[in-house]
């Protein structure tokens, strides 16, 4: 015997724990594979055996909760109703959504809303896929996946208003999308010699910019730490001294010991810089000095504030440190992150194993 099936509820009734035993009440609502979340203010109390009042205020809340949920329903189900009024089959796709790339594949072709579907969406893939850029060369593979990313976004806004029933782009599997995958962030780091090259080359305008940058390759800060490092963040004991802060990016708190390469680094004088350690310009600016510096030093790499972050982790790895130390000093959350560093540093080991093939 087939069991019959039901329409699944698109709002539910969730439970967020607070501070002493409390918890906050909100809805969870998915409609028309889009989802929301709406809270209530609503709030139960931790109830004790005997502590009437609590649940008398527990039994109120969880009713007007209820009958939230009720009418949050209803809504939906009125929306679907009225999506199938509002659908417009003379919709033009373009008409939806504009975008250089989008024109071009279409070449004039009069493709409406509802029209779209997966063949069409895998086609798009490969027109990003072997289509150039604006400069003639070819499309950068994150910036095809933004530009599809933007259709399928489109089209799920489309789905959300009831003008299509379904999102045709979630029906691409992962190996079809595989197609714009990017081949992953170009870690940029420099070797022991080219951070010396750059130590030599010094410059006059951008000291400050330099003296941050090769303080962050010693301690692996990203320029978001190393912008608002105070003097009061740098910490003494004993004869050594260390960092202590609070990362801005994931406000994990991250004690870094100093090594005297990095304190060579520091400023000599605390002067009025509302404390900060560094007097640094706007971040465009010291990505445009790195840039000259890397030339001026004969680095042929392309050089940001953030290749001091994998050059300090990099040169750990390579010089005995272990992964779990390595991933404490970046204030890694988890030890994957830091598994890419010792996969760059082995395949330059094989490189390196390799050359014997080029002399025998």
């Amino acid at each position: 015997m087939v069991k019959p099936t039901y329409p699944k509820d698109p709002v539910t009734v969730r439970f967020r724990p607070l501070a002493r035993g409390r918890q906050s009440i909100y809805l969870d609502i998915y409609h028309n594979g889009c989802r929301r979340y709406e809270f209530l203010r609503l709030y139960l109390w931790p109830a004790q055996r005997g502590d009437q009042a609590s649940r008398q205020h527990n039994d109120e809340v969880m009713k007007q909760a209820m009958a939230i949920k009720a009418r949050r329903t209803q809504e939906c189900l009125l929306r679907t109703q009225s999506a199938h009024h509002r659908k417009c089959p003379s919709l033009l796709f373009t008409d939806w959504m504009a975008g250089v790339h989008l024109t071009t594949f279409l070449a004039g072709r009069r493709v409406r809303l509802h029209e779209v579907d997966k063949p069409m969406l895998l086609d798009f893939i490969h027109h990003l896929h072997s289509t150039t850029s604006r400069r003639g060369g070819p499309l950068n593979p994150s910036s095809a996946g933004l530009y599809f990313a933007a259709v399928v976004s489109a089209l799920q806004q489309a789905c959300c208003d009831g003008l299509i029933d379904e999102n045709p782009a979630r029906r691409l599997s992962a190996e079809e999308r595989k197609v714009l995958a990017s081949p992953g962030p170009r870690h940029s780091h420099l070797t022991i010699d080219e951070i010396k090259a750059l130590q030599a080359v010094g410059h006059r305008r951008g000291k400050d910019t330099l003296a941050a940058f090769l303080f962050a390759c010693f301690t692996g800060l990203r320029f978001s730490d190393v912008a608002t490092l105070r003097h009061t963040d740098i910490k003494t004991e004993g004869e050594r001294r260390y960092i202590d802060k609070t990362m801005v990016k994931t406000r994990r708190h991250i004690v870094i010991p100093l090594s005297a390469s990095a304190e060579r680094w520091l400023p000599q004088s605390q002067g009025p810089n509302g404390g900060l350690v560094f007097r640094l310009p706007t971040f465009r600016w010291v990505e445009i000095c790195l840039k000259r510096m890397a030339r001026d030093a004969g680095i042929a790499k392309d050089l940001t504030f953030h290749s001091a972050r994998h050059t300090f982790a990099t040169l750990q790895i390579t010089l005995g440190s272990d992964l779990y130390t390595v991933s404490r000093l970046l204030g890694h959350s988890n030890i994957r992150s830091t598994q890419i560093y010792a996969d760059i540093v082995e395949q330059k080991k094989l490189e390196a194993v390799s050359r014997f093939d080029d002399v025998f």
